[in-house]
């Protein structure tokens, strides 16, 4: 307002008329009040892109929040997977072992075991296959002395 006043002073003492101080103040009020328009359009686009750019984040965020949930699932199907393959590798064999050692017990000195692993399930049935061998040449032998008790004693008799 002061510069509006210096204005009114400049053209006063240059012989301006009332008329005419009032036109240009007019012009002056209607240039501020454009200024302020104007201003608050710009505060108002301003607002608008503010929004505009807090959904972005927003949309950015989900969207990305969405991706990491995905990616957790996946990596605990993967876990998943792999522990139940692992669970399997280990108690297959035992499974299998165990079965074998029944058999065994039922007096069936044939059965074998046969793991493909390069680990110490591979030992352990090779380990029983060679105890099942070695019983089975015990029972041959233990047979072959039963025969030749009874042959010893159909003689002396």
């Amino acid at each position: 307002m002061v510069e509006s006043y210096d204005y009114e002073q400049k053209f006063i003492e240059r012989g301006a008329s009332q008329e005419e101080i009032a036109l240009i103040q007019a012009l002056q009020e209607r240039k501020i009040s454009q200024l302020s328009i104007a201003s608050h359009t710009s505060i108002g686009s301003v607002r608008i892109l503010e929004d505009r750019s807090f959904h972005r984040l927003i949309d950015a965020y989900n969207f990305n929040r969405k991706i990491v949930l995905a990616l957790i699932g996946i990596v605990l199907v993967v876990i998943t997977l792999t522990l139940f393959k692992i669970s399997r590798d280990i108690t297959s064999p035992i499974k299998q072992l165990i079965e074998a050692e029944r058999q065994v017990a039922k007096g069936k000195l044939e059965t074998k075991v046969n793991f493909k692993s390069q680990d110490e399930f591979q030992e352990l049935g090779d380990a029983f296959n060679k105890k099942t061998e070695a019983l089975r040449r015990i029972e041959k032998e233990h047979e072959q002395l039963d025969s030749s008790k009874e042959q010893f004693l159909s003689i002396t008799s």
